[in-house]
C-alpha cells in the first residue's frame, strides 16, 4: 500500500510474548503467548502495553491456518492487526494469527461455512 507521497504505509502490528513481561501501564503480569502492542518511547526504548491499556481488548485473536476466514475478516473489519512471535530456532518474527473485530470475526465464520 502506498499513501500520497509514494511511502509505504507500516502494517498495524502486534506481538505475542515469547517470556513472562509486565505491562508498562497497569504493571500487568503479562504471560508467554500474550498479544501486547510495543510502542517506542525513546531511541532503544519500547514499552510493552496489555490488550486492555493498547485498547485492543475488543479484538477477537485469529489463529493463522485458516486462510479464508482470515481474509474475509480482515476484509470486515476497519482495524485489524497482524500478531507477529519472535522465533528462536529462526531469529526472525513469524505470523502467528490476526487480530479482527468480532463482528468481521462472526461473518467471515459465516461465510466460510457457506
Amino acid at each position: 500500500m502506498a499513501d500520497e507521497e509514494g511511502k509505504t504505509k507500516k502494517k498495524n502490528l502486534v506481538y505475542a510474548l515469547s517470556r513472562a513481561s509486565r505491562c508498562h501501564n497497569c504493571d500487568k503480569k503479562l504471560e508467554r503467548g500474550d498479544v501486547v502492542k510495543l510502542e517506542n518511547v525513546a531511541k532503544d526504548e519500547t514499552e510493552a502495553l496489555c490488550q486492555k491499556c493498547a485498547g485492543l481488548d475488543a479484538f477477537v485473536f485469529v489463529p493463522k491456518g485458516r486462510a479464508k476466514v482470515t481474509r474475509l475478516a480482515t476484509k470486515y473489519s476497519k482495524t485489524s492487526y497482524i500478531v507477529m512471535r519472535w522465533d528462536e530456532t529462526w531469529k526472525t518474527y513469524e505470523r502467528v494469527g490476526l487480530l479482527a473485530e468480532p463482528q468481521a470475526f462472526n461473518k467471515a465464520v459465516e461465510e466460510d461455512r457457506l
